[in-house]
């Protein structure tokens, strides 16, 4: 679940009923919103995110009698960071830069949650039933490739999107 956590994060920082102040960030000598995209991202990641994973990583490895079980949830948290790359495709990333809309935020929270719990269970079940039949690190190995294939891909959509023209 916690693969989860940076996108819903990123959905939440871009709201604010302040968001008028986000309009500095269309002043400023931007070319494109990639690097404040990134920036609140790895913010997302390195404060909400790894703390998750590494109380949870404690709590369970102190709670689990077979430990080998969490070794089927890896695919899930391998692909975490790339996950994290989705808000920055749609449209300009701007941080505090839209108004709160009642339950326009919740809906897209849940949306989101829901399509990235689905793909985490999927990974999960898929690293359970390939650790059960021995081809577990062939799993790992290929989705590494694949999602660093995907990563590298977005990174260049990301960085390649102008900042659109205020209205």
């Amino acid at each position: 679940m916690a693969s989860m956590l940076p996108t819903a994060t990123l959905m939440t920082l871009k709201m604010s009923p302040q968001f008028a102040a986000a309009d500095v960030f269309r002043y400023a000598p931007l070319s494109g919103t990639a690097s404040v995209f990134h920036g609140v991202r790895k913010a997302a990641i390195v404060f909400m995110t790894l703390p998750v994973l590494v109380i949870s990583a404690v709590l369970l490895l102190l709670a689990l009698h077979d430990r080998s079980w969490l070794l089927a949830t890896l695919p899930a948290v391998i692909l975490m960071p790339t996950l994290s790359l989705a808000d920055g495709l749609a449209g300009d990333y701007l941080p505090l830069s839209i108004a709160p809309v009642t339950g326009r935020q919740g809906a897209v929270n849940v949306w989101l949650n829901l399509m990235t719990a689905l793909l985490a269970l999927g990974l999960t079940v898929a690293g359970w039933y390939a650790r059960r039949h021995g081809w577990y690190w062939g799993l790992i190995g290929a989705e590494v490739v694949l999602v660093a294939g995907l990563h590298f891909a977005l990174l260049r959509g990301i960085r390649a999107r102008k900042l659109a023209p205020l209205e």
